[in-house]
């Protein structure tokens, strides 16, 4: 993680590293790099979230098929 960086919960409330427990903070996740490629903000999705992204990285492969997409969206 880079210099700033921050991590933020369902709730969009910033989490320290040392908070991060495996039974609170599971789930899909977005995030952003820096110019670096070093993480600069990671936001843990709530269930709408994850479905609405879900549905943007079919629609963007369905508009584009030959491209590879990167879209930041883990579990």
């Amino acid at each position: 993680m880079g210099i700033g960086g921050q991590i933020r919960n369902r709730h969009n409330l910033l989490v320290m590293p040392p908070m991060l427990t495996k039974n609170e903070h599971k789930g899909y996740v977005r995030y952003q790099k820096d110019s670096m490629g070093l993480l600069h903000r990671l936001w843990f999705l709530t269930p709408e979230e994850t479905q609405l992204a879900k549905e943007e990285e079919k629609l963007l492969k369905k508009q584009n098929p030959q491209k590879k997409f990167s879209i930041p969206f883990f579990q």
